[in-house]
């Protein structure tokens, strides 16, 4: 996926094929948004977006993010146990 943001669409491919939408929201201070395509999602924040003040917190968020076949709820439930 083509974001057009240099730094987001430099990463590795891996990361690229998670990232449904991009969205730059600074102009009106709500920072950078990544929305992520399923069955990606964000352990950190239990859902599909990411949304950082700075560009660099996304990816870091971006990288940690996983894809699994199972629903986040199965993810949490079992990192519980």
């Amino acid at each position: 996926m083509i974001t057009g943001n240099k730094t987001i669409d430099r990463l590795h491919p891996k990361y690229l094929e998670a990232i449904a939408d991009f969205s730059d929201e600074r102009n009106n201070g709500d920072g950078y948004w990544i929305y992520l395509k399923e069955p990606f999602f964000n352990p950190e924040l239990e859902c599909r977006t990411i949304h950082e003040q700075k560009l660099m917190d996304c990816i870091k968020q971006l990288k940690s993010c996983v894809k699994n076949p199972i629903t986040k709820e199965q993810y949490f439930s079992n990192q519980s146990k």
